[in-house]
């Protein structure tokens, strides 16, 4: 059926292609003379390039397949332009003799070269999206897809060999995760966006927590006196519908810029998870399915005064309120010998409710025109949220002929806040560029939770729980680095970054205080040779540390059903990381990464088997130390006008050692992936647009888990109509539905494995309509407290 659907579709939107016609003419001097080798751009309303072609040794000129519609056609001569008018393009055209003055032609030559599509810098690749296809018709999201060392799945995005990512506009952190990121990062229209930036080994600048790297888009410049404004909406369908709507609206004025993102969704999807547990005496069977219906709304607002040519002052207001409820049903059943010995049947109607609000002001103080600046950040954000997840358990023990009905409430709520400061000076010399600066922040958390078990049958109070668990956590860092262009082929970087971390955790029903504070170092290093434009050999070099999230060392249990919680750990230290790349660069066509980390004290879930009771609690445990070894190599290619490729082949293997009984003392494996991300141009005016997307994950085994191999393929299809002011797009995603994997692996002896799917396979219908200067952006800001609000997670 999906088949016959997209056959069609592709059909329908053909048919919509326009008349394909030819623009002709003749480019000659003021004096009548042959102009040859002048070259002659077609460009749309958005003053976009669709087409270039240099004239004849008659000054002839011929564009062919030129749809019907506005153009603007420029003549440049020598590197100058010499000419500009604007044309109708109705049928074939003949424009006749233009006539240009070459007469300073020598005066001055000025060699323009457009960058490449893909660059490598001393510490980050660039992919410069204004090169690419994908600015087409796209968004931020659809650009970041097509960014080499990217991936994105189950709305997330991560970067090759790392562990998390997070996203910045313009050097500035995006203080959003999960849905609110996405929506945000689809109002972002690709046609603003300059470039892409992936730093897998972030600088001494930025803060050293987590084996993550950064994502740092970078948008064009804006146009002063305008404003411009996006309508968007799109429907999914999956198992179940969901809607997502927003506006945005930028304005640039006189000393005033101005940003303001408004969003809105509202929808369901499941969840299902089929949970085997094998232990020595029964195979135990366990199938999860939720239903999870959420809505929510939230915005963005940025407001930036430039006071002078030297000094500006700002702010970025972030906020939301998003709910949710699942119906969740859980079977289990247990065998022995083949032969039905149990079941167990889990209800819950779970409900929960988020409220999170950030707050930057910011101060730039330029010291010269040289480029010398100094940025201050104050940062303030805070994030509450409850969660209420009764549930009936139906136990029927049928070889012991016991049958026990359990209700229980299990209620928690949490509340962050955080503040923070930061100062950076940014100070090119003719010796070389000093970067400095220092932050200091403080955060505040609390949780509570209160379980409670009930016999139904006699409403006997079986286990009660009530805690509450306070954590605070302060750090002070420092910051210096250095980079210089030792010559026109090699360059370097080095930085040193300082940080100094007191924590306090506070069980209040134990009464139970843990004080612990440390000082480290994080060291980075770059090294680049260039020995042409074509090649580009790069080392790199860091050390970070991974700190738990504050959720990870809350010691409350939260229960699943009544065999099943997880707690987490006050106990539970940080991770340290060190991290080594190779990288070389051939031009756009050839990209390989070598790289090689290695974790000391690494953390995680770990789930504990009580074999006599067949319970399982899940633990958060420092229990390993890890070696990987990985190779990531992509090529971008454009075999055709019509068709943009990416490619990428990623292989990682990796040791480790493990420091707890549960386990077998080591293991080793290996992961594998292989993606090719294609962009197809339909037309010559580039209003239609398609794409095709696949990845296919191999088999792997990474620590002590087990992963079977999936894959997804995604079609999508894009018209742009009304001078491509309007985007219709058409997706569908995860056809054959295949994009999830069974995780396995063996603790206390007992083999496990889980086979989870987030409702993946769907079809997504979007419009947006851009109005007024399509070219306006306003930037967002970097906020001094990123790394503790991306940790604040439950």
């Amino acid at each position: 059926m999906t088949r016959i659907i997209i056959s069609i579709l592709f059909l329908l939107l053909t048919s919509l292609g326009l008349a394909q016609n030819t623009v002709t003419g003749i480019v000659q001097s003021t004096e009548s003379k042959k102009i040859d080798f002048a070259e002659i751009y077609l460009l749309d309303h958005e003053e976009t390039l669709v087409q270039n072609t240099f004239t004849d040794e008659a000054g002839a000129f011929n564009f062919k397949e030129v749809a019907s519609g506005n153009y603007k056609l420029q003549v440049h001569y020598f590197a100058k332009l010499t000419l500009e008018q604007s044309i109708n393009v109705q049928n074939n055209t003949d424009l006749g003799i233009l006539k240009i003055d070459n007469n300073s032609q020598l005066d001055e030559i000025v060699l323009e070269a457009r960058a490449k599509l893909i660059e490598r810098q001393v510490d980050r690749l660039v992919f410069n999206v204004e090169n690419s296809v994908t600015a087409l018709g796209g968004d931020a999201l659809d650009a970041l897809k097509n960014t080499p060392q990217l991936n994105i799945s189950n709305e997330s995005i991560n970067i090759a060999g790392k562990s998390s990512v997070q996203v910045m506009i313009n050097d500035r952190i995006i203080q959003m995760s999960g849905e609110d990121l996405m929506n945000y990062l689809k109002s972002i229209p690709a046609s603003n966006i300059k470039k892409i930036e992936v730093i897998t080994n972030p600088p001494a600048k930025y803060e050293a927590s987590g084996n993550s790297g950064l994502i740092n888009i970078v948008l064009k410049e804006a146009k002063q006196d305008a404003w411009s404004s996006t309508l968007r909406s799109s429907y999914r369908q999956a198992t179940y519908g969901t809607f997502n709507n927003g506006v945005n609206f930028s304005y640039d004025k006189n000393k005033l810029s101005a940003l303001v993102d408004i969003y809105q969704y509202d929808g369901k999807n499941i969840y299902t998870n089929d949970i085997n547990y094998l232990y020595p005496t029964e195979d135990w069977q366990e199938n999860m399915h939720n239903k999870n219906s959420y809505k929510g709304f939230g915005g963005l607002l940025t407001l930036n005064y430039k006071i002078n040519d030297k000094n500006s002052i700002g702010l970025q207001y972030n906020g939301g309120d998003n709910d949710s409820k699942s119906d969740e049903k859980n079977q289990t059943h247990s065998y022995s010998n083949q032969e039905l010995i149990k079941e167990y049947f889990t209800k819950s109607d779970s409900k929960g409710e988020n409220q999170y609000h950030s707050l930057n002001l910011n101060f730039d103080h330029k010291f010269d025109t040289l480029g010398k600046k100094v940025t201050v950040d104050l940062d303030y954000w805070t994030n509450k949220g409850k969660e209420q997840s009764p549930f009936l358990s139906d136990m029927n023990n049928i070889g012991q002929q016991q049958h026990l009905i359990t209700s229980a409430v299990n209620d928690s709520d949490r509340a962050m806040d955080n503040i923070s400061g930061k100062v950076d000076f940014y100070m090119p010399y003719k010796f070389g560029t000093l970067e400095y600066g220092a932050k200091a922040s403080s955060t505040n958390t609390d949780y509570n939770v209160f379980s409670e078990f009930k016999n139904v049958s006699n409403d006997q109070i079986t286990l009660s729980q009530k805690d509450e668990f306070k954590y605070n956590e302060s750090i002070q860092a420092v910051y210096a680095s250095y980079s210089v262009d030792f010559s026109k082929k090699w360059m370097g970087k080095v930085g040193l970054r300082g940080e100094y971390t007191q924590t306090e955790s506070n069980s209040v029903k134990n009464n139970q205080v843990d004080k612990n504070d440390y000082f480290k170092i994080f060291p980075t290093v770059y090294v680049q040779y260039k020995p042409n434009d074509n090649h580009n050999f790069n080392a790199n070099f860091g050390r970070r540390i991974q700190r738990p999230g504050y959720w990870e060392m809350n010691p409350n249990r939260w229960y699943n059903n009544a065999t099943s919680y997880g707690e987490g750990n006050p106990f539970l230290q940080p991770a340290f990381v060190y991290n080594f790349e190779l990288n070389y660069s051939y031009s756009d066509y050839l990209h390989i990464k070598a790289y090689y980390q290695n974790m000391q004290d690494g953390y995680g879930q770990i789930t504990v088997h009580d074999v006599e009771k067949q319970t399982q609690i899940f633990k958060r445990l420092n229990y390993y130390k890890a070696n990987y070894l990985g190779l990531v190599i992509s090529s971008t290619v454009k075999p055709f006008t019509w068709l943009e490729s990416n490619n990428e082949f990623g292989l990682t293997y990796n040791e480790s050692k493990n420091n707890t009984d549960l386990l077998a003392p080591s293991f080793s494996g290996s992961s594998s992936y292989f993606k090719s991300y294609n962009s197809l141009t339909f037309t010559a005016d580039k209003t239609f647009l398609g794409e095709v997307n696949f990845r296919y994950s191999f088999a792997s085994k990474i620590r002590e888990y087990r992963a079977t191999p999936e894959y997804y393929l995604d079609l999508g299809f894009k018209y742009l109509a009304f001078d491509k002011k309007l985007t219709i797009g058409l997706a569908f995603e995860d056809i054959f539905k295949r994009d999830f994997n069974t995780m396995s692996s063996e603790i206390q002896g007992v083999k496990q494995s889980f086979t989870q799917y987030y409702d993946t396979q769907l079809v997504r219908l979007s419009l947006s309509y851009r109005f007024g200067n399509s070219k306006i952006n306003v930037s967002q800001r970097q906020t001094s407290n990123q790394e503790e609000s991306g940790r604040g997670g439950s």
